[in-house]
């Protein structure tokens, strides 16, 4: 099951072929390639705050729902 909260702010550059979604606010002092083409975003306490998907059109969905549903599910843990 996906679950979809705490999106800050979320973004696709057509030009560039990025698609950034933010969790939360704050500077990336740190980035984490998962794979090719999928970069975790932390801040100064290493926690997530952004996932960016490069090259976003030729990725397989996979891949993508693989990362989202990690990743939402992660940061909605570190708010409870």
């Amino acid at each position: 099951m996906l679950i979809l909260i705490n999106i800050n702010n979320y973004w696709l550059d057509e030009e560039s072929d990025i698609f950034y979604i933010s969790f939360s606010s704050g500077q990336c002092f740190d980035f984490e390639e998962l794979e090719d083409n999928v970069i975790l975003e932390f801040n100064q306490h290493r926690e997530v705050i952004g996932i960016e998907f490069l090259d976003f059109s030729k990725l397989n969905e996979e891949i993508i729902l693989k990362y989202l549903q990690r990743y939402f599910l992660i940061h909605w843990s570190q708010k409870i």
